[in-house]
């Protein structure tokens, strides 16, 4: 005899940052232009992390070692903690 259990249920997407206590994307202004900037290194002897949007478009931005995000002529996140940008939803998670 053949026994089939389901188990019923929504399916979750797990979140997890690609780098922990690190943003996968962050969302800023420069003048007119909205640009999404991408997760993409650490740099190993300043333990500063780098963004920057594909393509290279919109250049580099950083989170420096106090954790401040870093990026001219972007007013609206330069100088601004990752909890502000978390806070004012300029931040993003992928789900897998």
């Amino acid at each position: 005899m053949l026994v089939l259990i389901g188990v019923l249920g929504t399916p979750v997407a797990a979140r997890a940052e690609i780098i922990q206590g690190y943003p996968d994307a962050i969302v800023c202004k420069a003048g007119a232009n909205t640009f999404v900037l991408y997760i993409d290194r650490i740099k190993g002897d300043t333990g500063e992390v780098y963004y920057g949007a594909l393509g290279g478009a919109a250049g580099v931005a950083r989170i420096d070692k106090d954790g401040i995000f870093r990026r001219q002529n972007a007013p609206d996140c330069d100088g601004k903690s990752i909890e502000q940008l978390k806070s004012e939803g300029k931040t993003f998670v992928f789900t897998r």
